[in-house]
């Protein structure tokens, strides 16, 4: 069944998702036929993006039912889709918990925390959520002169790499216009924890 074929079948997808789904179906420029749903199978998927699309579109689907349901029982459905979504495991469904995770840190949740959730061991994914969130909800932290240090240890930013984004995002911000402004730089380091030479 070709794509465009399976998007069509009882998925309430609206015109951006269609987009979103055939470019994600795309493999050397030509796209994949979407096969019937299958029993699960012990072996790993052939392809993640195709899992992902089958996620998404279950996602959708759920998503849409629960807007249609007596306006009394949404909020407490809506409670369990969010419950049922901080349950995705990496090792299940990699490229949608990932991304669930990504969102989860953007929204200001530790890293960590959200990383053992969702099952996320790899040590350069950590990294990409750290580097996430520091360039996500750190950003008004620093802006509103937060220090480095205390940010980076309510959101959880441990690696090396995220803290000097999130100590140059203060360089370039409010620590730099203290420097400027003619204070001290060991005064203003101090100030904002930035601890890197």
């Amino acid at each position: 069944m070709a794509v465009t074929q399976m998007l069509r079948l009882e998925l309430n997808l609206d015109a951006k998702d269609k987009a979103f789904l055939q470019a994600l179906l795309q493999v050397d420029n030509s796209a994949l036929t979407l096969m019937p749903p299958s029993p699960p199978s012990t072996e790993n998927p052939k392809c993640p993006c195709r899992s992902l699309a089958d996620d998404l579109v279950k996602i959708k689907n759920l998503h849409n039912a629960i807007l249609e349901a007596p306006p009394e029982m949404t909020p407490q459905l809506l409670a369990v889709f969010g419950q049922t979504l901080r349950r995705t495991r990496h090792e299940d469904s990699p490229l949608l918990a990932l991304r669930i995770a990504q969102a989860r840190v953007l929204n200001g949740e530790g890293c960590f925390k959200v990383a053992k959730e969702h099952g996320i061991t790899d040590e350069l994914t950590h990294c990409g959520l750290q580097l996430s969130a520091a360039m996500g909800p750190a950003v008004k932290a620093i802006a509103d002169g937060q220090a480095c240090h205390v940010i980076a240890q309510e959101i959880e930013i441990l690696h090396a790499g995220p803290l000097v984004a999130l100590e140059m995002l203060a360089v370039k911000g409010p620590a730099g216009d203290s420097i400027r402004r003619g204070e001290s730089c060991l005064t203003v380091a101090k100030a904002y924890g930035i601890v890197q030479p």
